[in-house]
């Protein structure tokens, strides 16, 4: 089970950790399932009969894979509460976020994420919510498509309305793709915006390298020092074809390639051979520095993003500008959601 946990994952120093609780949690009655049971108990004066709802239907949900429930924390106290039930008919179950925690843009994440479990099962999706809520933030509700309301069959709240809006899942997957980018950028410091920064292109070989620290400096026959101090997302070329994660372009030297060799040697992860072969012919290359290499939870193949978003995304042979491309800024909003990477670290636990 992977665990996302964020360093600096807003700009006003509020610290998440985001944990995802699913089958092997209900079936080894793990720490956090307890965290979660905990959480949705606190309701019980909003919602009578809330434990039966969690042993009766979240629990066997989630042994099921039925269900699926997020927990997100600051620091170590729970501030965000999450359920999902797929299905044809799939349902936001359950959303709460501390009062002292919204504002942030937490609501959109977690509809966001919840939206990408019920994909492959959902041809709609439902939620049933108090009607004060429903006025309160009816301008959210309807930025991912619900827009209609009607009062409930069942109230789960004594005395108090309670009201059912549906969307089809299509509204609502469109919805999710204008808004994601938007949300991603108001999660991440601006420092480390995916968005203002380039894809960078690399062999599989030196991706391996990069990853294992035995490379930091990527040789380019063309580039251009403005990107020094962005953020560079790296793809990993033929055979792999897949996202592995981002770097910081933390400076560019360029001169002529017998200096760079000189300079940069022990860094480049290349054999003298290969790097003449390369950058025969030139006489000026490009040396690249990256640092603070954050890779995925796993490499991310571009086939699955491209039906998420629609569209055919098409590598770069050497590199590209992220920001004037609107086809890979959803594809990216889609694999920083799908890994959880709003400058998070991932461990296994």
């Amino acid at each position: 089970m992977r665990d996302c946990k964020q360093l600096d994952m807003f700009s006003k120093n509020i610290n998440i950790s985001i944990k995802r609780i699913s089958k092997d949690d209900a079936d080894f009655k793990t720490d956090r399932l307890k965290q979660l049971e905990n959480v949705l108990l606190k309701h019980e004066d909003l919602y009578p009969g809330i434990d039966r709802w969690y042993k009766n239907k979240v629990l066997p949900g989630l042994k099921s894979r039925q269900r699926i429930a997020y927990v997100g924390y600051e620091n170590n106290t729970p501030i965000v509460s999450a359920v999902v039930k797929k299905g044809k008919n799939a349902k936001f179950c359950h959303l709460h976020i501390n009062s002292d925690a919204q504002g942030y843009n937490l609501g959109d994440l977690f509809f966001s994420m919840m939206a990408t479990d019920v994909r492959g099962y959902a041809q709609s999706v439902y939620f049933t919510l108090p009607a004060d809520l429903w006025d309160e933030k009816t301008p959210f509700f309807n930025s991912f498509g619900f827009v209609d309301f009607e009062k409930a069959n069942t109230q789960y709240r004594p005395g108090l309305d309670e009201f059912y809006t549906r969307t089809s899942y299509s509204e609502l997957w469109e919805r999710v793709l204008q808004k994601l980018p938007k949300i991603i950028s108001s999660l991440t410091p601006s420092n480390r915006d995916i968005f203002t920064g380039i894809l960078i292109s690399i062999k599989p070989k030196y991706i391996d390298k990069i990853a294992s620290g035995e490379k930091i400096v990527e040789i380019r026959r063309r580039f251009n020092s403005k990107w020094n101090g962005c953020v560079a997302t790296l793809y990993s070329s033929k055979p792999v074809q897949a996202l592995i994660g981002q770097a910081t372009i933390s400076n560019i030297r360029k001169a002529d390639p017998q200096t760079i060799w000189e300079e940069y040697e022990d860094q480049i992860g290349a054999k003298k051979e290969d790097y003449d072969n390369y950058t025969n012919g030139a006489t000026d290359v490009y040396a690249v520095t990256l640092s603070d290499f954050k890779p995925y939870m796993c490499p991310m193949d571009l086939q699955p993003i491209n039906n998420m978003i629609q569209k055919e995304l098409k590598p770069p042979q050497s590199y590209l500008s992220i920001g004037n491309n609107q086809d890979w800024i959803k594809g990216l909003s889609i694999a920083q959601l799908m890994h959880k990477s709003f400058d998070l670290y991932c461990s296994t636990i």
